[in-house]
Formats: structure tokens, sequence, C-alpha cells
């Protein structure tokens, strides 16, 4: 279900199945929107929709399990936008969600080979 995804970036990314809404000033700007990875910095997410980059937004992600589903909440700053999605920077993250992005973290990273 998840794996995580090494690259230039200095934080840690997971890709995990999630659906994703950005709201800016109250207006809704992304609905059910796919993520494509995540971070305890941020997430990057597959839209089409043109969003206003440098603005600050309301992150919801659904985590949908087997049994259960987990809602994260986070505000954050819309960084970059290209054919792929856009990038978010989370700059406030509650305990909550901290913690469980955290923990996903610990258990999805790639093996130590060394």
């Amino acid at each position: 279900m998840t794996r995580v995804k090494s690259d230039r970036r200095s934080a840690s990314r997971v890709q995990l199945q999630a659906s994703v809404n950005l709201k800016i000033e109250g207006e809704l700007f992304a609905a059910d929107t796919d993520l494509r990875d995540i971070s305890l910095d941020g997430v990057s997410i597959s839209t089409g929709k043109k969003l206003p980059i440098n603005n600050i937004c309301d992150v919801e992600i659904t985590i949908t399990g087997p049994s259960s589903t987990l809602q994260l909440t986070a505000k954050g700053r819309i960084l970059r936008q290209d054919s792929y999605g856009a990038a978010v920077k989370f700059t406030e993250l509650d305990m909550d969600s901290y913690m469980y992005l955290k923990n996903l973290m610990i258990y999805n990273r790639a093996p130590d080979n060394s």
C-alpha cells in the first residue's frame, strides 16, 4: 500500500492512496484530489486545476483503510505547480497529525542496505 520515495528532497516521502482537499480563504480549490506522496514537510498532489502559488491553504487529507478512515488537517503554502500536480509545504500541523505522519514515515521507510 505504501512505499518510500527517495530523491533530491531532504525529507523522506511516502506514497499512499489518499484524497486531499485544498481550501484557500474558505473556497474549495481542489476537491478529492489524489495524493502523490507525503512527508513531514508537505504533500504532492495530482491536480490539473491552476492553484495560486505562494498562497496559504487549509489541507485536509483523508486516508481510508479496510476498517477505518483517518483525516489529517494542516495549513500549508502552495510552493509550485507543474503538469503532474502541485507541491504544498506544511506551515502548521496539529500534534495528532504530526504523530501519525511521523509513525507513517518510520514504518514505511526503505530498508537500510548498508
